[in-house]
């Protein structure tokens, strides 16, 4: 049963993840403008300062509004943070069409996920289902439980992170987490996004158990998560 105390003093949760990056660096100067360039984003103010319009062609088409609409329309890419840790982020284009986590991020982990993303829907707007198989199925969430008892309902969540898990008690679970900015819901289907992803077994640690139940594959596509 949903605990309805902490579900009343937890709303709309989120999570940022900080990554420390050289520069002038491949990734400052291009390769994350370029991920962004899939992305479509509102931005709320831009301040392009004549170097970086020079340097950084595409932060010109990402301050017009521009974003890619040719294919490729995924795009994967490595980073390394300053401390030597690399990340692999994602990033897709809504001219994709497709989920993000079942159709890009699961295959290319190789890896199992469950997922927990903002489970709101109305109209004709609905959560996707689980994707299930023998051996690399997507999840979603539908109750997060943290320690000192706090445990909510992903409805109340507007956090979206991926923590990989083994079909195989046999098999330990590669341990990458990942966290973004895209929902799996069927709107979401044509939104640009992406998330990014560490292996760590520390982190990994934090992250294992704390989606505590998960939306099963044969429940109906267009069922709302119970609040």
């Amino acid at each position: 049963m949903l605990d309805q105390e902490h579900t009343n003093k937890l709303r709309h949760i989120s999570l940022l993840r900080a990554i420390n990056i050289g520069f002038p660096s491949e990734w400052t100067m291009g390769l994350l403008p370029n991920q962004l360039f899939f992305y479509n984003t509102f931005t709320y103010q831009f301040n392009l300062p004549p170097f970086f319009s020079a340097a950084v062609p595409v932060l010109n088409q990402l301050k017009n509004g521009e974003y890619n609409k040719s294919p490729p329309l995924t795009s994967i890419r490595v980073l390394k943070s300053l401390a030597g840790q690399n990340f692999k982020h994602f990033a897709k284009t809504g001219e994709w069409g497709k989920d993000l986590y079942s159709d890009l991020v699961s295959g290319e982990l190789k890896s199992s996920i469950k997922v927990e993303t903002w489970n709101h829907q109305s109209g004709d707007e609905v959560n996707l289902p689980s994707v299930c198989s023998s051996t690399q199925s997507t999840l979603s969430a539908k109750y997060i439980r943290l320690p000192f008892s706090v445990y909510y309902s992903s409805y109340e969540d507007h956090s979206k992170f991926v923590v990989a898990y083994s079909e195989r008690s046999s098999q330990p679970p590669i341990p990458y987490v990942c966290i973004g900015d895209i929902n799996r819901q069927s709107h979401q289907l044509h939104r640009g996004g992406g998330t990014m992803c560490l292996m760590d077994n520390d982190t990994y640690s934090q992250y294992a158990n704390i989606i505590s139940e998960t939306v099963l594959c044969n429940r109906a596509p267009t069922e709302k998560v119970a609040v």
